[in-house]
């Protein structure tokens, strides 16, 4: 179980990470999600075939300059499982839209893995 408080309106905490698909022709694929925790709306910021550090920082700004992750100017936390080696440049890319980064690999696993399995489910019905 989490240790942060919930959060108590939109944008507020927003987990983010890259979902592996593996496809027919281009072999893997990651599909960069961002799930905000309060409404439970996802974002996809883009696909990458990928993980390079350029990658992840620009699907980082992909986020914040999105216009469904911007209608809100909340002050956030975005949540990330992953690249704790960027964390000063990844922080450099949030904190001009009021934000900051940390990394916490069973917070995302808690909060984002059963919007995910949905996700998919539907996916597959398709």
């Amino acid at each position: 179980m989490s240790s942060f408080l919930p959060p108590t309106k939109p944008r507020e905490v927003v987990c983010f990470k890259p979902i592996l698909f593996n496809t027919q022709n281009e072999g893997k694929a990651y599909v960069f999600l961002a799930f905000d925790v309060y409404s439970k709306f996802m974002i996809n910021t883009g696909i990458v075939t990928g993980l390079k550090p350029a990658e992840i920082m620009k699907q980082v700004f992909a986020l914040m300059i999105n216009q469904d992750f911007r209608k809100h100017d909340t002050p956030f936390t975005l949540i990330m499982d992953m690249a704790e080696d960027l964390e000063e440049e990844l922080n450099l890319i949030v904190e001009p839209f009021d934000g900051k980064v940390i990394f916490d690999q069973d917070y995302i696993e808690e909060k984002m893995s059963p919007e995910i399995d949905l996700m998919l489910s539907f996916m597959q019905r398709a």
